[in-house]
């Protein structure tokens, strides 16, 4: 789920049109759309109005991926149920969409290590695969993603196994999956508050035995 997703998913949630949306915060219908299209990427301070619009909190992965967050009473209800719903499934999404984009840039920066390593320009590779040198330099930058049979296309003239591309990948996505611990840390956090102020509640203290070994199984793996 990208951003424009995110977004959407929350403006659905508030019961907003885009276009009650763009009047609460102070953006053109037209702006929203091309938001919620992908065909454009807000800055901190408009992601920052959105979420006030939208009534909601709002943070940021450690790769810099924004997504939406609610509050809920303390007290488990239906409410409070989808509410931590959309809370995980946003952060979980806005991970996974870090992590993608961490991984075009590792692809993209060792397609053009090996390129600069054998000497070949761009427009030479480009020639070799029948496509244009711009699209080399998207591959390389990371704002395209070639398909596995373009990887092999580009290994091949370039000379090199194709797993050369993805040596170090699993590792860094281990390190990024770490974050996904984030929506855990909170709901074990939320269930600590109830039992304070529930403490005589049998199903909120189970819930809490269960997420307390759920956490600390998740990070014995770590």
């Amino acid at each position: 789920m990208s951003f424009s997703d995110r977004l959407r998913q929350a403006r659905k949630r508030q019961g907003l049109t885009q276009e009650e949306l763009g009047k609460k915060s102070g953006l053109s219908t037209y702006t929203i759309q091309r938001y919620e299209y992908g065909k454009l990427n807000p800055k901190k301070d408009t992601v920052a109005k959105l979420a006030a619009a939208l009534n909601l909190g709002y943070n940021y992965t450690k790769s810099g991926e924004p997504y939406f967050y609610t509050f809920a009473d303390t007290v488990p209800s239906r409410e409070y149920e989808g509410v931590e719903d959309f809370n995980q499934e946003q952060c979980r999404n806005a991970i996974e969409k870090a992590l993608e984009d961490v991984t075009l840039s590792m692809i993209g920066e060792k397609i053009k290590t090996v390129r600069l390593q054998k000497g070949v320009s761009q427009a030479a590779l480009a020639k070799c695969l029948g496509v244009s040198a711009a699209m080399i330099y998207q591959y390389e930058v990371g704002k395209k993603k070639p398909k596995v049979e373009t990887l092999s296309k580009i290994a091949g003239a370039l000379g090199v196994d194709l797993k050369v591309f993805y040596d170090d990948l699993p590792q860094k996505a281990i390190e990024l999956k770490r974050y996904e611990n984030i929506a855990l840390v909170n709901e074990f956090e939320n269930a600590c508050f109830r039992l304070v102020n529930f403490p005589d509640s049998e199903e909120i203290t189970e819930k809490y035995e269960k997420l307390r070994k759920k956490l600390i199984d998740r990070l014995s793996c770590m």
